[in-house]
């Protein structure tokens, strides 16, 4: 009797999708919610010849790629692997991809290390990423504070722009992290406007203690009281031929009895002079979801040493004596462009702190286990905030998307 082999995999819907292969036959399906199956693929060999039974793919695409043999069998079922999860026969030639038993096998061994690989990134998700694709590349950095007597330097180094935290991070800590392009990549810029009133009696206040000023720095006193009441005369004058008795009449009125007297009586408004002025910049936000599914053993420790890299850098440090609660590790981001550099058509982001991190070990509203007692897929929300606004000067350094 020939020997089973069973494997599972994600496909794109997030459902999973069984893979049995013996040395006659070949079998790939996806058990629906009502115990039905969706045949993906449905192979026997003889004498050496693969007879396609059932296909998601046509009869014409089938005799067109895949040779009648058992190499053309073994292609088929790596083709109808992928089909499986969402992707083409064509896909899996331009990417050279490969899918074979060891590498979606179920998982056996849970004290295994995680496979770490240089390859875009020390932890990488999912696996068969070797980096030459776009990915997210997430390095951890320590938190470098301006330190002792920092402020006095700044600012006879500086004036008083004491600088983006960028520039004092520059060690790394632990690995980096690849994941896939997220599906809906963004970034919004703020800055913060808002509006501001100047009524005339502080206008005219303002002037009259701007004339005093000028005087006092002068060292001329007299002046200084001569300037002020010019400014007062000035602003009486000009007061009196816009206000009538009626005027003076509704605003004591009103005074008087804590009621907008003068409004209803003279439908006017004191002018507030308001204006929308500028307040100061505002910081970024960067939201990320990650569905994880493990298909392999080696992936499963990954995921879980990727969740566990997370939870530890963003959390809080002790002092020695734990008299003190010291800043945590802080983060990279950065849009890698296949496998390269910077994504010249995608935003920069500056360091960041993680400020939200959210897991949910049972996504699909059941809770599923491989055997080892790997959950069989999590659901990672991450926040990122960055540490430094974005200025104009930032553009300058480069010509590509820039912040």
């Amino acid at each position: 009797m020939a020997e089973s082999k069973q494997y599972l995999l994600p496909n794109t819907q997030g459902r999973y999708v069984t893979v049995t292969v013996t040395d006659t036959s070949g079998e790939v399906y996806r058990v629906n919610d009502d115990g039905s199956k969706t045949i993906y693929a449905d192979y026997s060999v003889e004498n050496g010849k693969t007879i396609l039974e059932a296909s998601t793919f046509s009869s014409q695409e089938f005799q067109r790629n895949l040779a009648q043999s058992s190499q053309g069998y073994n292609r088929t079922i790596s083709n109808s692997i992928l089909e499986a999860s969402g992707q083409t026969i064509s896909q899996q030639n331009s990417n050279q991809s490969t899918v074979d038993s060891g590498s979606v096998a179920i998982n056996e061994n849970p004290n295994q290390s995680p496979t770490a690989s240089n390859a875009g990134g020390d932890l990488r998700y999912p696996l068969n990423n070797d980096g030459s694709y776009d990915f997210l590349l997430i390095t951890t950095y320590k938190y470098v504070n301006a330190g002792p007597g920092a402020a006095g330097r700044l600012l006879s180094d500086r004036g008083f722009d004491v600088g983006d935290v960028d520039s004092r991070l520059t060690r790394s800590e632990g690995p980096t992290i690849a994941l896939p392009m997220h599906p809906g990549i963004s970034d919004s810029n703020s800055v913060d406007w808002g509006a501001d009133q100047l009524n005339p009696l502080q206008l005219v206040g303002a002037r009259a203690a701007a004339a005093g000023m000028k005087g006092l720095s002068e060292l001329k006193p007299g002046e200084a009281a001569a300037e002020v009441f010019a400014v007062l005369r000035t602003a009486a004058g000009a007061a009196m031929n816009d206000i009538d008795v009626t005027d003076i009449t509704a605003f004591f009125a009103g005074q008087a009895v804590g009621a907008n007297i003068f409004t209803r009586s003279t439908g006017k408004v004191i002018n507030p002079n308001l204006e929308l002025l500028f307040r100061g910049p505002q910081l970024r936000t960067f939201n990320y979801n990650y569905k994880f599914t493990p298909r392999s053993d080696a992936e499963a420790k990954t995921i879980r040493s990727i969740i566990r890299h997370f939870k530890k850098n963003m959390a809080v440090k002790k002092s020695n004596g734990g008299l003190f609660l010291e800043t945590p590790n802080v983060f990279g981001l950065k849009y890698i462009y296949a496998g390269g550099d910077q994504h010249p058509f995608l935003n920069k982001i500056k360091k960041c702190a993680l400020t939200n991190f959210n897991v949910d070990y049972t996504p699909d509203g059941s809770y599923t286990t491989y055997k080892d007692g790997s959950m069989t897929s999590y659901s990672v929300t991450m926040q990122f905030s960055e540490l430094n606004p974005i200025y104009e000067d930032d553009y300058e350094e480069s010509t590509d998307m820039g912040y």
